[in-house]
């Protein structure tokens, strides 16, 4: 009859005592329960932070121009009787701004009204400004830098915020004088207007123009004085207002045959811009642009589709903005904006970011729980006695579970719940409820073990081996299940190829973890066989280490955890690095691909004709090619006709300029004469060889017959993916149709080049670009050097559990080894032996985990990599190819090995020094 359980030895005491005892063991669970949480409750929450700076930083580097919501219409403020009775009441009484602008702002902020919240609070307060036509202003004397000035006029009902005068004053309203003066039919009213207009201190420098300056404009109604009466300074040059805008800051300067030839914009006073669109004459073309600038400094990155789908909406509606052209309402109109397409390509990149990361810490993540149970596994082990004296006392299995679940609430769910509420204060980013759940959730695993080790009463050794059985029958079944799944997986995957969804892919997620599990399971069933036979064939020779330790091993059964976690670490070791080979070579071909060359520099206003003499003459320039973009235009062949953008060069320079650029095609000697008449092409995305066509150009439309004589797939730095021909200088102007100037110049370098010097040898206004620098612009740029700060976390973390599994693996196996070196030892073998034991114990396992290991970390890139898109990371058009760095791989696997030989030798040399008497209190302990 069993004794009741006494108040001086309750089951709480009786825990309480055995805890303290062994609170090593139960140390070892609440620091594995804390970083496995730790794990999955940062990880969402780290890869939201980098998502939204991501997101943030992608709209904030693009220009306003392009990320604001903008609509352009044809007319402007609706102009009023009142507005053209000024023009000859001088009694008149003063315009405001409100009378000529206020209907068509409460039009545009009954817009920003409409907008979904989301929009609406990443909108900032709307903007309108209108143009008139250029109007050219020559100055009294001959120009030293232009041949031609052009001023569009601005009306911007709100300027006074973005400008500070420096010198003068505000605009004015106009100052009219009528005058008759008589023709054959009698006399016509002929105006004289005054105009006040204000300059930046940039354009009216560049202009030369001075204060108190009036510059005539002739209409055929009016002698209208444009005169200069205030000079301003952007208040924030930096503010995009001045992108929409854009030459009002700095006259916009054309290369053309004659010369120079300048544009700029200078405010009149807002409330006359209806009074001057009349006065010259009606016939001129107001333009308004209003747009509201987006800031997206306070959007997260769960909001991104949201975001999309709203502006798409916005965009599609029509609104109306009260405007009116030539006395007409001007019909609804539509927004505009390229932060669609941004976010599209930040959602683009956080989509192959998300599979891309999940494939690497699933493995991890599957690894942390498995060590948890290892943990857990632990304490059960040093609780079995305390299991045992309870039950002896009188305790029921239904007491014995709820003491053990109270342990593993204290030592795993309770660290859990810290380490998830820790990591939320830590990266304060919003995340689903399941990344709420899923760490906590971790703290089960101990309380499931706890709760299992306690048998139920009455268990006979009849059912103890009928659930041996069946235990043994589940496992062979499941190993065949996960086999199959993952061989199932790896072909679904290959047969799919690139997934182009928006949402993780569980496939894509699940191969690598399933490919894992079935190594391991390879290794498991291998392991012992492999073992035996090697204990064969070296009994006859084989020394007393080398003899017990093989038999030993190939006996015993081997734990999954360490094999997992073995095989795990060093295939994402593997698999990092050659991911990250294959991104960073993708992005250095994408940049060849960009560039074109060593060196490119561009100019939006054109080269002039000695630009390739002058680079020549550049120290480190070996050779260099002009090339014209002429645009896009039609290609006429037979019945069919194909948009083409056409490129011209002269060929053999290009050809040399390209020798060693990867991807360049090689390029036919003879494209500078014409064939028969016909200019000679190269063909990219159209046509076949031979075909002739006929190519729209010039500035009447003229058609230039054209063969193609060779078809490539790209020209580097200059193909942007769609159809284009390549044409020989030479060749196009014998045809007699000129070619605007030279927009790019790709030069061929030796050694260092100093850019900025060759950039002001050049006189361009745009940036000097190498491959080189392409690549680091991009890759710290985005989520790729995240990426790769994150591949080298989890590796860390990888390794840091395998040598975690390994120590749990030789701490539980230490009872049946100490009982062996117990017996062993009194047989007289030394503590250099009893070293050799404990590394055969991992060792074998360790390197055919190494060998599966690599085998799979290799062989995974090439599985599933072709369902990853890494374009967003490479920066390219084209998927990269998988690419081995075998010197890093090599590093990655050769850091394992080192970290699992240095435990395993610390565990050998602890186990070898123990003396006798230690070694049989050991085996005692553990029979």
């Amino acid at each position: 009859m069993k004794m009741q359980l006494t108040k001086r030895h309750g089951a709480a005491r009786i825990l309480i005592r055995q805890a303290v005892a062994s609170r090593g063991a139960g140390l070892v669970v609440i620091l594995t329960a804390l970083l496995v949480a730790g794990m999955f409750a940062l990880w969402p929450r780290v890869e939201e932070r980098l998502f939204t700076e991501n997101a943030r930083d992608a709209m904030a580097q693009s220009s306003a121009m392009m990320r604001d919501l903008v609509m352009v219409a044809a007319g402007g403020p609706p102009v009023g009787e009142q507005a053209i009775e000024a023009v000859f009441d001088s009694e008149r009484p003063a315009l405001t701004v409100d009378d000529v602008w206020g209907a068509s702002q409460e039009s545009v902020l009954e817009a920003q009204q409409d907008m979904p919240g989301l929009l609406r609070r990443v909108t900032g307060g709307p903007r309108m400004v209108a143009a008139l036509d250029p109007v050219t202003t020559p100055s009294e004397q001959p120009h030293p830098e232009f041949v031609e000035m052009n001023t569009h006029l601005l009306a911007d009902p709100d300027y006074a915020e973005s400008v500070s005068f420096v010198e003068g004053t505000a605009p004015g309203f106009p100052e009219t004088t009528a005058q008759a003066e008589p023709d054959e039919h009698g006399s016509v009213t002929k105006l004289d207007v005054t105009v006040e207009i204000a300059l930046s201190a940039g354009v009216a420098q560049r202009y030369a123009w001075q204060i108190g300056e009036a510059r005539t404009v002739y209409t055929p109604q009016a002698e209208v004085h444009l005169e200069l009466t205030g000079v301003f300074e952007a208040v924030d040059p930096d503010d995009g207002y001045w992108l929409h805008v854009s030459s009002a800051l700095e006259p916009l300067v054309a290369l053309t045959d004659p010369g120079l030839v300048a544009d700029a914009h200078g405010f009149i006073s807002p409330e006359a811009i209806g009074t001057v669109w009349w006065i010259l004459g009606g016939g001129s073309t107001q333009v308004t642009r209003v747009w509201f600038p987006i800031d997206a400094s306070t959007l997260h990155a769960n909001e991104v589709p949201a975001l999309i789908a709203e502006l798409r909406a916005f965009n599609a509606a029509a609104h109306p903005m009260l405007l009116e052209a030539n006395h007409v309402s001007v019909p609804a109109s539509r927004f505009a904006t390229g932060s669609i397409d941004i976010l599209e390509n930040v959602r683009a990149e956080r989509d192959s970011a998300v599979a891309l990361t999940a494939m690497v810490v699933v493995g991890p993540a599957a690894v942390g729980l498995a060590v948890l149970a290892l943990a857990s596994k632990l304490v059960v082990g040093r609780r079995r006695r305390m299991i045992a004296t309870m039950s002896a006392r009188g305790a029921s299995a239904g007491q014995l579970r709820a003491v053990l679940a109270v342990e593993g609430v204290l030592l795993g769910l309770v660290p859990t719940v810290a380490a998830t509420v820790a990591a939320a204060r830590l990266v304060d980013e919003p995340v689903g409820r399941g990344w709420w759940l899923v760490p906590i959730a971790v703290g089960l695993v101990p309380i499931a073990m706890f709760v299992g080790a306690v048998r139920p009463a009455g268990t006979t050794a009849r059912r103890f081996a009928a659930a041996a059985r069946l235990r043994g029958w589940v496992r062979r079944t499941t190993d065949v299940l996960v086999v199959g799944c993952a061989a199932v997986a790896v072909i679904l995957l290959r047969r799919r190829g690139l997934d182009s969804g928006t949402d993780v892919d569980p496939l894509l997620v699940a191969t690598p973890l399933l490919v894992m599990v079935a190594a391991c399971i390879v290794v498991l069933r291998v392991y012992p066989l492999a073992l035996r036979v090697l204990a064969r064939s070296l009994e006859p020779s084989a020394g007393t280490v080398t003899f017990v330790g093989s038999v030993r091993s190939g006996r015993e059964r081997v734990a999954a955890v360490p094999v997992l976690a073995l095989v795990a670490g060093l295939a994402i070791a593997v698999f990092t690095s050659v991911l990250l080979t294959t991104i960073e070579r993708g992005a250095e071909s994408a940049a060849w691909a960009d560039v074109g060359a060593d060196v490119r520099a561009s100019s939006a206003r054109g080269f002039a004709d000695d630009a390739v003499e002058s680079a020549l003459g550049f120290a480190g320039v070996d050779d260099a090619v002009a090339v014209t973009d002429a645009g896009t235009t039609d290609l006429f062949h037979g019945t069919t006709t194909t948009k083409v953008r056409v490129l011209a060069a002269d060929t053999s320079a290009l050809a040399s300029v390209q020798a060693d650029v990867p991807g360049a095609p090689p390029l036919p000697a003879d494209l500078s004469e014409l064939r028969d008449g016909v200019v000679p092409a190269v063909a990219g995305g159209v046509g076949a060889v031979g075909i002739v066509g006929e190519v729209v150009a010039g500035r009447h439309d003229e058609r230039v017959p054209v063969t193609v004589v060779q078809r490539a797939s790209g020209l580097p730095g200059l193909s942007q993916g769609e159809p284009w021909l390549l044409v020989d200088v030479s060749a196009w102007e014998n045809t007699g149709i000129s070619l605007e100037r030279p927009r790019i110049v790709l030069m061929r370098t030796s050694g260092e080049v100093d850019q900025a010097a060759l950039a002001a040898t050049l006189n361009t206004n745009g940036p000097l670009v190498s491959p080189p620098e392409h690549v680091e612009r991009f890759q710290n740029s985005g989520l790729a050097g995240d990426i790769r700060v994150a591949f080298m976390v989890s590796v860390a973390f990888a390794g840091l559990l395998a040598a975690a599994s390994i120590t749990l693996t030789l701490i539980l196996g230490a009872p049946a080894r100490g009982r062996l070196l117990s017996v062993l030892r009194t047989l007289g073998i030394t503590g250099r032996q009893a070293q050799g034991l404990v590394a055969w114990e991992m060792g074998p396992v360790a390197l055919l985990a190494l060998l599966f290991g690599v085998g799979l970390g290799a062989a995974v890139p090439g599985l599933v990599l072709s369902g990853v898109d890494l374009r967003p990371f490479t920066g390219g058009r084209e998927q990269p190819g998988v690419e081995f760095d075998y010197g890093l791989v090599a590093a990655a696997v050769g850091a394992f090995i080192v970290l699992v030989a240095v435990v395993v030798g610390v565990a050998a040399t602890i186990s070898g020094r123990l003396r006798l008497g230690e070694v049989l209190r050991v085996g005692e302990d553990g029979a």
